[in-house]
C-alpha cells in the first residue's frame, strides 16, 4: 500500500481499498455452509436419540449429551408442526376430505392391514351411525345385521363419552376385517365381546396427529430442513461455477455437479422416510439386497439407499476436490494447504461413514472436527491480492514462483482492479 501511494499505483491502490472495504462488510465465516454441515449430523444424532441407540460408552458420550441439551426442545417442536398439520386438516370441509381418510388409512395399515378407517363425522344420528356400522360388519362377516346393532352402538357410545355429546360425531372408527370374518355364528356376549375388540373408537383430530406424527416422522422432518440448507450451499455453489477464471472452471463444475448429487441423495432420504409410514413403502420388493447400513429391502427402503449412496458419492467427490485444491495451495501457503487437505480428508470420512449402522455419535464429532476446520481456514484464506503480493517480484514469492515479469505482474493487477 505504501508503495502504491508513493508511486501514485491506482489499480493497487483500487485493489487493496476494494479488498479492506470487502473484509470490512462481509462475515470471515461461511455460515451456510458451517449451518449444512452442523445440521447433517445433528439430525442424526436426534433421529439415533429418540430411537435410545445412543449407548457406546466413549464414542456416543458428545452425542447423548447434546440429545439431553436439546431433544427435549426438538421432539416439542416436531410434535407443534404435527398439531399444525392437524389444525390445518380440520379446517378443510367435510365434502372435500376424504383424502384425509385415505392417509389414516395409509398409515394404519402399516400397522394392521386388515384396518378400514370408517369416517363419522357429520350429523349422523347414532341410529343411522349404529345401523351404517352393523352393515359393514355384516358384509365382512356374512350374517344379519340385526345382530351387530347393540355392539355397535356401545362402540359409538365410547366415541360419544369421549366427546361429551351423543351427536354429531367428531370422530372415526377403526374396524378390524380380519376380526369381523371371525363374527359369523357368535351370539350374546361372546359376540359382544368380539365386537369390542374390533371396533376401535377414536377422535379425528388425535388420530389426524398420530397419523401426522407418523408419516412426518423425525427422519422426513430433518431431512426436508436438510433440503433447505444443501439448496443453500448449492446455490452458493452454482454462484462460484458461473464466477469461476476459465483454469477453474471444471473443478467448480464437478464441485457443484456434487452438490446437486448430494442434494438428490437427501431428497430420496427423505422420501423414503416419508414412505416408510405408508402401506405402499412399507412393502417388500421382490429382489432384496442389504450392505452395511444399506437395506434395499422394501419401496422406501430402495428411496433412502440410493439416497445413502448418492449422498456418499457426492460428499466424496466434494472432499476430493478439497483436498486437490489444498495440495496446490500448500506452496504458496502451506499451513493453509495442509488444513484443506485435512479437511478434505475429514469430509471423505464423514460420507463414508453413511454405510455404517449405528455411528451416528462418531459421525457427529467427525462434524465438530469438520466445522473447526471451516472456521480456520475462512480466516486463514488470502484473498486475490495477498496471494498478488505472494508472487509480486517486489513483495518477495511464493512456492509457485514469480511472476515471469513485470507485463505479467501489471496484467494480473490490472484483472484484480477489474475484479476479475
Amino acid at each position: 500500500m505504501t508503495r502504491a501511494l508513493m508511486l501514485n499505483h491506482e489499480p493497487l491502490i483500487k485493489a487493496w481499498t476494494d479488498a479492506a472495504r470487502e473484509q470490512a462488510t462481509t462475515s470471515a465465516l461461511p455460515w451456510k455452509d458451517l449451518i449444512e454441515k452442523f445440521h447433517d449430523k445433528f439430525k442424526d444424532v436426534i433421529v439415533e436419540g429418540s430411537e435410545h441407540h445412543l449407548e457406546k460408552p466413549l464414542a456416543d458420550a458428545v452425542a447423548r449429551c447434546v440429545y439431553q441439551l436439546t431433544g427435549a426442545g426438538v421432539q416439542t417442536l416436531s410434535k407443534a408442526i404435527d398439531q399444525g398439520l392437524t389444525a390445518v386438516g380440520e379446517k378443510i370441509p367435510l365434502g372435500k376430505s376424504k383424502w384425509l381418510m385415505g392417509v389414516v388409512g395409509w398409515v394404519a395399515h402399516v400397522g394392521n392391514p386388515n384396518l378400514v378407517v370408517v369416517d363419522l363425522r357429520g350429523q349422523l344420528s347414532r341410529k343411522d351411525a349404529a345401523r351404517m356400522l352393523a352393515g359393514m360388519l355384516a358384509a365382512m362377516s356374512g350374517d344379519d345385521a340385526q345382530k351387530f346393532r347393540s355392539g355397535a352402538r356401545a362402540a359409538l357410545d365410547k366415541l360419544a363419552d369421549a366427546e361429551g355429546t351423543l351427536h354429531p360425531y367428531h370422530g372415526v372408527m377403526l374396524v378390524d376385517q380380519a376380526k369381523a370374518k371371525e363374527l359369523a355364528g357368535l351370539s350374546g356376549s361372546a359376540r359382544q365381546t368380539a365386537m369390542a375388540g374390533l371396533l376401535t373408537p377414536a377422535q379425528f383430530d388425535e388420530i389426524m396427529e398420530t397419523s401426522a406424527g407418523k408419516l412426518a416422522n423425525m427422519d422426513f422432518k430433518s431431512g426436508v430442513a436438510q433440503l433447505f440448507f444443501s439448496s443453500l450451499t448449492l446455490r452458493s455453489a452454482y454462484q462460484d461455477m458461473m464466477k469461476a477464471a476459465p483454469a477453474d472452471a471444471m473443478a467448480k463444475g464437478i464441485n457443484f455437479a456434487a452438490g446437486v448429487v448430494g442434494l438428490v441423495g437427501t431428497m430420496g432420504q427423505a422420501a423414503g422416510a416419508l414412505l416408510s409410514k405408508a402401506e405402499w413403502g412399507a412393502a417388500k420388493t421382490a429382489r432384496q439386497f442389504k450392505f452395511m447400513a444399506i437395506e434395499l429391502e422394501t419401496r422406501a427402503g430402495w428411496f433412502i439407499g440410493v439416497g445413502k449412496l448418492m449422498g456418499v458419492l457426492g460428499g466424496v467427490v466434494a472432499g476430493v476436490l478439497v483436498i486437490i485444491d489444498g495440495w496446490k495451495m500448500k506452496g504458496n501457503h502451506p499451513v493453509l494447504g495442509y488444513l484443506n487437505i485435512t479437511l478434505g480428508i475429514s469430509s471423505v470420512i464423514a460420507a463414508c461413514l453413511m454405510l455404517f449402522v449405528g455411528i451416528a455419535g462418531i459421525a457427529f464429532l467427525v462434524g465438530l472436527v469438520i466445522m473447526a476446520l471451516m472456521t480456520v481456514i475462512a480466516w486463514l484464506t488470502p484473498n486475490a491480492l495477498q496471494d498478488w503480493l505472494a508472487k509480486s517480484l517486489y513483495f518477495g514469492k511464493g512456492g509457485d514462483g514469480p511472476f515471469d515479469g513485470p507485463v505479467a505482474q501489471t496484467v494480473e493487477l490490472q484483472a484484480l482492479a477489474k475484479g476479475s
